[in-house]
């Protein structure tokens, strides 16, 4: 492949871990969820998460996989709330986790004493941003990835080597970062989005 166009899943793990900070006491608790650890992309966010939180003595008490199964997303959200009545925060490192956490918490009326997190803008994040049902997600910039990707394409094409040396680094990766959107800012973000022709990211 000529470059790399995407997130850097490590450093957005890196991202969530710090507002997880923010969020939570010293010594806090949490659980994270995903389809399968398997895949590197959850590696690396769960990777750059753990680091950042252990800084401040949270700890990931376990890692539950779904294998990309909704309803078993959903029980296991429901499992650990009766595993561990103490739990501080609930993780969700695939975009559809962070909305089945956000239902399950709502239904057991345990906002109160569990912070909701996670990663991507499906739109349930979106809507539950809005009602103030979650807390924080990392939103990725796929409106990017393309975007970029048919600039260098181009400049391949018509072999514009300026353009490249200026589009693409050296080490061939390019980082499009994330945004962390909140309750306080997601009327802004998706008005961002919007403008772009894009619901949801």
């Amino acid at each position: 492949r000529h470059c790399y166009i995407g997130t850097n899943n490590y450093e957005a793990g890196k991202v969530l871990g710090e507002k997880a900070k923010e969020l939570l006491p010293e010594g806090a608790t949490c659980v994270c969820f995903v389809g399968t650890m398997t895949a590197q992309n959850a590696q690396e966010r769960v990777k750059g998460f753990e680091e950042t939180v252990a800084t401040k003595g949270i700890k990931v008490l376990d890692v539950m996989q779904d294998k990309t199964d909704k309803a078993t997303a959903r029980k296991n959200v429901e499992d650990t709330i009766q595993k561990h009545s103490d739990i501080s925060a609930l993780v969700g490192i695939w975009s559809y986790n962070l909305p089945a956490i956000a239902e399950a918490v709502k239904e057991q009326n345990l906002h109160s004493k569990i912070k909701v997190i996670g990663f991507d803008a499906e739109p349930a994040t979106i809507l539950g941003l809005e009602n103030g049902d979650i807390d924080a997600t990392v939103v990725q910039k796929p409106y990017e990835f393309g975007y970029r990707a048919v600039k260098i394409l181009f400049a391949l094409a018509v072999d514009d080597q300026k353009a490249l040396a200026e589009l693409v680094p050296e080490n061939k990766l390019i980082d499009t970062g994330v945004d962390v959107w909140t309750p306080d800012n997601v009327a802004d973000e998706k008005a961002k989005l919007e403008a772009l022709g894009v619901k949801s990211s």
